[in-house]
């Protein structure tokens, strides 16, 4: 890259593509101030970390506008790159307006779209937590077992609409002592969820659906890195129907060239 993309950049981390976008602002010549909810998050940058010791820092924790603005401020941000997860919507909410008030350059960087017509007939679109609820219950009948896989933040959605839910549901969620305390609370039986850490392929959840006897999966559209095509070539294989809950509409930067050439352009004041 020619040039140099200088000063210092916030990026709110939240994807495996967010670690691309970060490598492309070091390469760039920038200082980047990662911010990830989670420790497990910070990890994704460990490599870079050590390639770049003197111009990456990392932060962890949740931050809402009021925090995301002190944090501009202290660290004299000039531009920020939101590369949260596509359902972080209160996130990017809430980063776009600190970004705002303190009248810096904000960028959005997308997860790219996937092709999901090989499974089209097995996928049922839902628009929300609400609808995903009703549809997989519907398609599951009185007794069928649900297996739900859209975080522990919705599940409260899951127990109040569908009939039976603690003998019929089971989730899989990250394994973090929030999500650990949140389903000994939703969940009567320890059994019906699972604490684990992704990555997970086509036959590890082949084999969740099987062991759980599930007849409907749900999840979000969270794009090839989230996991989702394993989820539907396992729920295939399995012979079950997917609810899939639409991500958010949202414009932005949809590849790692699309950033590297607005860094160029700003680099030579083009932008």
């Amino acid at each position: 890259m020619n040039g140099k993309s200088k000063g210092t950049w916030l990026v709110a981390a939240g994807t495996t593509e967010s670690e691309e976008a970060v490598a492309l602002l070091l390469e760039a010549g920038s200082s980047v101030i990662v911010s990830s909810a989670t420790d497990m998050g910070a990890r994704m940058f460990d490599r870079l970390s050590a390639e770049y010791p003197d111009s990456l820092e990392r932060l962890t924790g949740r931050r809402d506008c009021t925090a995301w603005k002190k944090l501009i401020r202290d660290r004299q941000i000039e531009s920020v790159l939101d590369a949260t997860h596509p359902f972080a919507v209160e996130v990017s909410r809430e980063l776009k307006q600190a970004c705002l008030d303190t009248d810096v350059l904000y960028l959005r960087y997308l997860r790219p779209a996937t092709d999901h017509s090989a499974y089209k007939d097995g996928i049922y679109w839902a628009k929300d937590a609400v609808e995903a609820a009703d549809t997989a219950s519907r398609l599951a009948g009185e007794d069928g077992r649900i297996l739900l896989t859209t975080g522990v933040v919705t599940l409260p959605i899951y127990r109040e609409r569908i009939p039976g839910f603690q003998d019929r549901c089971y989730a899989r969620v990250l394994d973090t002592p929030s999500s650990r305390a949140a389903c000994e609370k939703i969940f009567s039986d320890a059994g019906h969820w699972r604490a684990q850490d992704p990555p997970f392929d086509a036959d590890a959840n082949e084999r969740l659906i099987r062991q759980i006897r599930a007849e409907v999966l749900v999840s979000k559209d969270s794009g090839e890195s989230g996991g989702v095509e394993a989820k539907l070539a396992a729920a295939k294989r399995a012979g079950i129907p997917v609810v899939l809950i639409r991500r958010p509409e949202e414009s932005g930067i949809r590849s790692k060239e699309e950033l590297a050439e607005i860094l160029r352009r700003m680099a030579y004041g083009v932008f």
